[in-house]
């Protein structure tokens, strides 16, 4: 069984670095954007899996899980939802459009994704590990960042707090907030 991270949010700067490690380590990639046209600057695009769906949505989350079990044969191994955006508005300037896209972007996209990944894994019956994406402005709060903020506690939320990265995963002996393993489903 081939080691399979899909990676969403894969246009992005994060999501490349993270591609190139995991590829570096024989790990095979499914990157996941909105807009395939943006993968053409990750180097990894040319020997991964390569899937357009809007993962702020149960159906495209789910769609991207199912367009990758389709293409790689598999459930992924590993998902790293690295979608996400920033926006920096004063709260009292943050139109409510504003508020609903950052929330989409980074709390919609970590909890749909991760559904649709724990749903795969169960019915698949294999072991999976999740990583979620947060910011230290969950924690302490940074003025003109109050949306941010908010979206990426409750995706801290999604995950129990500290638990053991097992070995076998991308980063063996780490503890990392935001990571799921199949025994705690």
């Amino acid at each position: 069984m081939n080691r399979i991270a899909m990676i969403t949010g894969a246009s992005g700067g994060l999501a490349s670095a993270v591609a190139r490690k995991l590829s570096d380590k024989g790990w095979q990639l499914a990157l996941v954007t909105r807009d395939l046209n943006k993968l053409s600057q990750n180097p990894a695009a040319t020997t991964s899996c390569l899937i357009e769906a809007e993962v702020s949505t149960a159906a495209g989350a789910t769609e991207a899980i199912n367009q990758c079990v389709t293409e790689t044969g598999q459930t992924p191994t590993a998902l790293i939802n690295c979608a996400g955006s920033i926006l920096m508005s004063p709260l009292h300037k943050t139109e409510e459009n504003q508020y609903r896209q950052c929330m989409a972007a980074n709390l919609d996209t970590s909890f749909f994704t991760l559904k649709a990944f724990i749903e795969s894994c169960l019915k698949q019956k294999k072991p999976g590990v999740a990583v979620l994406i947060s910011s230290v402005t969950a924690r302490i709060g940074v003025s003109n960042h109050e949306a941010v903020a908010a979206a990426k506690a409750a995706v801290e939320s999604l995950a129990p707090a500290r638990c053991p990265v097992p070995a076998g995963s991308p980063w063996p002996g780490r503890r990392c907030r935001g990571h799921y393993r199949l025994a705690d489903f």
